[in-house]
């Protein structure tokens, strides 16, 4: 589904830092975003603007079931922009969190292009991945901002399991480019087989800038 990007000054700002405040500051910050209009989240960032978050009420995609004459496929793209404002070079990380589950012949698949490069999520790395501690600073500035538990209302309606996932992207981001990135879930299954089907869903982005320094990029 191709979704219209509009840019919103007031809507999502990552920081509208003066000058005078971006040089009280060591380090790199965030300036602003460009969010898409059609996936619904709320958003929150340090007062240092270094660290931020992002929580999704409806980014979810997922086959029909019990319809096994009929193809089921199903796709969803969301889109934002960072733009890191600094005197040099920076390193931007997100960490991208959600649940997955397929059955039968359904089948999952996440991508994301992020800094000119395309990464197709493995599931069972990206799900061996969200088994590790999260970062109390994320933790933290989750707690500011309204949370929509969007796992617990989806998952109480499923018989089968969801697997957490987590995926950790690393960009070094040229001074004075924004950082484009784009996820594209596609879900579908086989005809003929009812009970089968597959969903996923992204419920947060966690969104951190650095000084530039030597990192293996994913």
């Amino acid at each position: 589904m191709m979704l219209r990007r509009i840019i919103l000054l007031g809507a999502f700002v990552f920081c509208s830092v003066s000058a005078v405040v971006a040089n009280a500051h060591e380090g790199p910050t965030f300036k602003k975003s460009i969010p898409t209009d059609a996936v619904r989240f709320v958003s929150a960032f340090s007062t240092d603007s270094r660290v931020g978050t992002m929580l999704f009420e409806n980014l979810i995609v997922g086959t029909e079931l019990g319809r096994g004459d009929l193809p089921s496929v199903h796709t969803k793209q969301f889109s934002y922009v960072l733009q890191p404002e600094n005197k040099d070079e920076v390193n931007v990380v997100q960490i991208v969190r959600g649940f997955v589950n397929t059955q039968g012949s359904g089948n999952a698949s996440l991508m994301i292009h992020t800094g000119g490069r395309a990464v197709v999520v493995d599931w069972k790395k990206a799900i061996a991945a969200a088994k590790g501690a999260v970062d109390p600073k994320f933790t933290e500035l989750k707690k500011t901002i309204r949370d929509k538990d969007m796992k617990a209302a989806v998952a109480s309606n499923a018989t089968e399991k969801f697997d957490d996932f987590m995926i950790e992207l690393k960009r070094q981001v040229p001074l004075g480019k924004p950082l484009q990135t784009t996820f594209v879930l596609l879900v579908d299954r086989l005809t003929g087989e009812d009970g089968s089907g597959s969903m996923i869903a992204i419920d947060s982005i966690d969104l951190e800038v650095m000084p530039k320094k030597a990192t293996k990029k994913d």
